[in-house]
């Protein structure tokens, strides 16, 4: 009987979740933490590099699948200035 409750609030959530708009899923995706991936890509630009917002925008279109649709160049680079300059990157 839990297991079918479970269930059926489960798929009420996921109906709702679908049902949002667009404006709002992206608001809420671009606010969401890095994805392990996501981090990677940008943890392997050397430190003594600083990327330019052309450069990112270059590794979000080359990497379409890893990144969130809403990600953006200035969001990219906010993070990649905080890896650095908590020594988080891979050099």
């Amino acid at each position: 009987a839990f297991f079918a409750l479970d269930y059926n609030v489960k798929s009420l959530a996921l109906a709702a979740i679908r049902q949002l708009h667009p404006d709002i899923v992206h608001l809420i995706e671009s606010k969401a933490l890095l994805s392990d991936a996501e981090e990677a890509l940008l943890k392997s630009i050397e430190s003594r590099n600083e990327p330019t917002l052309e450069s990112l925008h270059e590794l979000i279109i080359s990497n379409a699948e890893v990144f969130f649709p809403s990600r953006t160049p200035k969001i990219l680079l906010k993070h990649w200035l905080l890896f650095r300059h908590y020594r988080l990157l891979s050099d």
